[in-house]
């Protein structure tokens, strides 16, 4: 009891200790303080409703968040002048809190509204940036000016004394934290909206039952301090354009979403609370607070990095794993709520003008901050000089006329400390935080015991180049020797590579477009929204398409695409029929296009994503209907390794609601292409025949794809898809479900791809299923056998590529094919089928070049013509026997014959558990320089050759079967890594890669894959000496 009651003294002090005389004459102040707290709890849940349902619908790019802030910062500062200086009735709070609850229930109309205008913009105006920002700025107008003067008069009321204001700012900060991790995702912002609604009009009623005009004084007491009001303002518009940098660090340690922001917006409300904590204040605190902010939050990253990963790593409970994500991203923006704890907790050191005025300015910074082009780390790094600078120029005269030596060194030290972690440059390292913190490989790996210092040099990957800016950071990774992985905020949104390289193309980026084309009745049309990289555009050129139209408004994006473009040499955005559109997606939708589109494809498959949340929405899904064509055809790529049925089930239950036929078709193991039109778009009458045409075999052969492996594609058709949905839920802007479920569901544990899988297939079938009896299905089946027995070889013989010349044989022999051609000069006759020449030409080109016994590069290279068009009993194997013959030549190109090499590693199966072809290619590499074009390129090879050395080593070692050549294999093996690592060693100072980063590397090798090689030889070595002492044995 004693306890107790020590805690409500201290209440009771802590709330009262500014409060004048005359006020504290009230009874019972603790149902005040409760009020001023449910008030706050209130107030932070229409805040973050609204604007959940405003981003979901118009995006969360710049232009829409920066037309957000300035209106609701202008809104707020004349509110707050207007409310600091008013006099209060009666009615004054219960007609503002009933205005607020109509507010409430009728925003949603707003932004029907909203949405109803914007759909007669063009786009075209929609693209240029004045005009966007211009209507932007108008539609927050029409939504939002109501409620934040209503806020404004809720939040700066005369009436409310500094303790209770401080439970107000409490309760907000408290609906920031628990809301989303409570409610949201359950019950969806509609209905939360409504419940808000009702509570408006309840603390309306209670306003108007407890009005004491006599019980409050409002007289403002002046301060003894003699506090600079200038210094402040400066620092509160410093503060605010810190904010967004702030926010963009924060988003490369965890994924951006509405909790992420919901969370760091918390902690600005939190710090202006521990702002209000009595003290002596001097003049130079905003200084210090703004120099001590800027270093810490340089110096704590990688700190904040470490333990973000083992929360990822080791926390599995959700209501132990998100509280403990946003407490820590909540620390990084305290300090700015510490800086403005006179802006946010009313305070009698500040005028209502002068309230206002900081209102200004933090919205003037933070809309600057927020539009800069600037790196972040220098943005606060150059504040936080300054800042230091200054702390010390206005504490100069202090330290020159103090006698105590103590204080003096307690200052200089902290100046120093601080100008120190400025100057650091390697403490914000957001290229180790996206490496470690954005896959699920270092957290398993972390989980078995690797040593944390390898994580990051765990594969082959190599940074290549980085563009940072508020917006968002852009980073390029090398993979698999020339495959460029595309990442923004950490995230993998492209796996990049041409069409030429000896490398296949990544199947999530061809198919997206190739297999809509093929589909369509007539692609004429079509529409890209979203660019990681240019493989998208580029396949969309291979079709006969008329025009091609590319929404993507971040800048960054679209300068990688053109650079990636032209190192590949495609040059697709030189093409005429090329058109880029720099404006959102949603707000693209909404508007009116010149033309309707056969062919929309969403390119982006991460719905985790804050900027591709929109894109998910029913309203999204309207707008691209009325996009679309008679026989338009739209389709979205969905990424589901980390979500479980139930997400994929309201992904196609929202889509249903938008389109009468949607169908999912499984690309890869965990991603989805979901295709949705007006009318049956899964399979057509003409469907063989497109799959069957040059250009869709050429872009198939970039993936290492015969034509007939897109119908083997497991598939739920439009048919299935009402039994598949089930009861589930649409996503609307609305309700924003997924939106506040899809980071919780990411972060749950378990087995989630299995069971999405496991569900998919209870209900799909192959996309070849879908044709029924039509009569390309003989040869459908047989292309399908082909495919399967190129797989089944393979796995069968791994080091015997001579095995496919007798399924070859065989094949021309067991089911000879014929067609009808036209002969000149004799009018139709049958002949042998295309392709069956064709295979018979190669075998006879192969026979005569076994024969001859000085062979030329140029006869090598006669059999590269049969590899085009494709065939999965020929092409691939072609360069088997390329690579084996170019060891016969005596006048031949080294790099012709690593080129052959490298095709065989890496567009063999995964099931390949040959190392005799990764032997061959390291063993050029070490020999030829001249393989390669540059140095760096020849060290990305080597890399990516001994992680294919990994992997199927591992297939090897787990898989239990060897061969009377498995030691010859190990000794051949541990010789090609060793080469390969002193080879590497060399090239090590010309490559773009740190010292330290190298060193890390080459002990990964050395533990994975050096270590199990020469174990594995000393145990081939006592299996083998085991019988000989036997016998020797009398």
């Amino acid at each position: 009891m004693r306890s107790s009651g020590l805690v409500s003294r201290l209440i009771d002090r802590w709330t009262l200790e500014t409060t004048p005389a005359a006020s504290r004459r009230i009874p019972r102040p603790s149902f005040q303080q409760g009020v001023a707290a449910l008030e706050g709890l209130t107030v932070s849940c229409l805040l973050l409703l609204a604007c959940g349902q405003y981003c979901l619908l118009f995006g969360f790019e710049t232009a829409v968040i920066g037309a957000l802030m300035l209106v609701a910062g202008l809104g707020l500062a004349a509110s707050a002048w207007w409310a600091c200086r008013a006099v209060p009735g009666r009615w004054s709070q219960p007609l503002t809190w009933s205005a607020l609850a109509i507010w409430t229930w009728g925003f949603g109309s707003l932004l029907k509204l909203a949405a109803t205008l914007g759909a007669g913009i063009s786009w075209e105006t929609v693209a240029h940036p004045g005009s966007r920002l211009l209507w932007l700025l108008g539609v927050a107008s029409i939504c939002f000016l109501p409620g934040i003067w209503l806020i404004g008069q809720v939040w700066w009321q005369p009436r409310r004394q500094a303790g209770e204001q401080r439970l107000f700012v409490l309760g907000c900060c408290l609906g920031l934290g628990l809301l989303p991790m409570t409610l949201l995702g359950w019950w969806g912002q509609t209905v939360l909206m409504l419940l808000t609604g009702v509570l408006c009009l309840g603390i309306a009623a209670g306003h108007w039952w407890r009005f004491q005009p006599e019980s409050r004084s409002i007289a403002i007491e002046a301060e003894a301090l003699n506090w600079n009001a200038y210094l402040q303002t400066t620092a509160t518009c410093l503060a605010g354009l810190l904010l967004p940098s702030i926010f963009h660090m924060a988003h490369q340690l965890v994924p951006g979403s509405l909790f992420t922001l919901a969370g760091l917006w918390s902690g600005v409300l939190m710090g202006a609370l521990l702002g209000c904590v009595p003290r002596t204040r001097r003049q130079s605190e905003p200084l210090l607070l703004l120099a001590a902010w800027c270093a810490v939050v340089l110096v704590a990253y990688p700190l904040l990095t470490g333990a973000h990963l083992r929360l990822n790593a080791y926390v599995s409970q959700l209501w132990l794993l998100f509280p403990a994500r946003l407490a820590l991203l909540s620390l990084l923006t305290w300090p700015a709520g510490w800086l403005l704890s006179d802006v946010f907790v009313k305070s009698s050191r500040t005028t209502a003008a002068e309230t206002a005025l900081r209102i200004l300015w933090l919205t003037a910074g933070g809309v600057l901050g927020l539009c800069g082009t600037w790196s972040p780390q220098l943005l606060v790094q150059i504040i936080g000089l300054a800042a230091a600078l200054g702390l010390v120029g206005l504490n100069g005269a202090w330290l020159m006329q103090s006698t105590s030596a103590w204080s003096r060194g307690v200052l200089a030290a902290v100046c120093g400390a601080i100008i120190a972690a400025l100057s650091v440059q390697v403490n914000y390292a957001p290229q180790v935080s996206e490496k470690l913190l954005f896959s699920t490989q270092t957290f398993s790996s972390l989980k078995n015991g690797i040593d944390a210092n390898w994580l990051t040099q765990l594969d082959d990957g190599r940074l290549l180049s980085e563009y940072e800016t508020v917006e968002g950071r852009w980073s390029l990774w090398r993979h698999r020797a020339e495959q460029t992985l595309i990442r923004h905020d950490g995230i993998a949104l492209g796996l990049s590579a041409g069409r030429g390289v000896a490398g296949p193309q990544s199947v999530v980026e061809v198919v997206p477009m190739a297999l809509p084309l093929s589909l369509a009745v007539e692609a004429d049309h079509v529409l890209l929204i979203g660019l990681a990289g240019s493989t998208s555009l580029s396949t969309a050129l291979e079709f006969p398409v008329r025009t091609v139209t590319v929404l993507e408004p971040d800048a960054t994006a679209l300068k990688i695409a053109r650079q990636l473009d032209q190192a590949e040499g495609t040059r697709s955005f030189d093409d005429e029929r090329v058109r880029v559109i720099a404006a959102p997606a949603p707000l693209a939708m909404m508007g009116q296009s010149a033309q309707l589109y056969d062919v929309i494809v969403c390119a982006s498959s991460q719905a985790g994503r804050l900027r591709n949340q929109p894109l998910y929405t029913e309203e999204f899904y309207r707008h691209a209907a009325r996009q679309l064509s008679e026989n338009g055809i739209f389709c979205q790529r969905l990424a589901y390794f980390d979500l479980g049925p139930e997400m994929l089930r309201e992904v196609a239950g929202t889509m249903a609601s938008a389109f009468p036929h949607v169908a999912v078709t499984e690309l890869t193991p965990g991603e989805l292409l979901f295709v949705a039109g007006a009318k049956e778009t899964v399979v057509t009458t003409g469907v063989v025949d497109q799959l069957r045409a040059p250009q869709s075999r050429r872009v198939l052969a970039g993936l290492g794809w015969d034509w007939s492996a897109l119908l083997s594609l497991g598939t739920v058709t439009s048919g299935e898809m009402e039994t598949f949905c089930g009861n589930s839920r649409t996503n609307s802007v609305g309700s924003g479900r997924l939106a506040w479920q899809m980071p919780l569901e990411i972060s749950r544990w378990g087995a989630k791809a299995a069971e999405s899988r496991q569900v998919l297939a209870q209900h799909g079938k192959s996309l070849g299923a879908s044709l029924g009896d039509v009569p390309e299905s003989q040869d459908i089946s047989h292309r399908l056998e082909d495919v399967k027995q190129k797989y089944v070889l393979a796995v069968e013989h791994p080091d015997e590529y001579w095995a496919y010349r007798a399924v070859l044989k065989k094949r021309l022999q067991d089911r000879p094919r014929t067609e009808i051609v036209q002969v000149r000069h004799e009018g139709l006759k049958r002949a042998l089928h295309s392709e069956d020449a064709r295979r018979k030409e190669y075998l006879a080109q192969l026979g005569e070049l076994a024969k001859t016994d000085h062979l030329t590069g140029a006869q090598i290279e006669q059999l590269t013509a049969y590899t085009e068009p494709y065939d999965p009993l020929l092409s691939d194997f072609a360069h088997f026997e390329a690579a084996h013959l170019y060891s016969r030549a005596t006048q031949a190109s080294p790099r012709n014959a690593y080129q052959h090499w490298l095709h065989c590693v890496l567009f063999a199966p995964p099931q390949d558990r040959s190392v005799r072809t990764v032997c061959a290619a390291i063993q050029m590499l070490h020999q030829f320089p001249e393989c390669v074009d540059s140095p760096a390129d020849r060290w990305d090879h080597l890399n990516a050759l001994l992680e294919v050395m990994e992997q199927r080593w591992v297939m090897r070692m787990t898989s239990g079967g060897e061969n009377k050549y498995e030691m010859i294999d190990t000794d051949r093996s541990i010789e090609s890594v060793q080469q390969a690592i002193e080879t590497m060693e060399d090239l090590a100072p010309q490559v773009p890669i740190a010292a330290h980063d190298w060193q890390i590397r080459k002990d990964v090798l050395a533990e994975t894959l050096l270590r199990p090689l020469k174990a594995e030889r000393s145990r081939q070595a006592r299996a083998f000496a085991v019988p000989s002492a036997a016998k020797a044995a009398p």
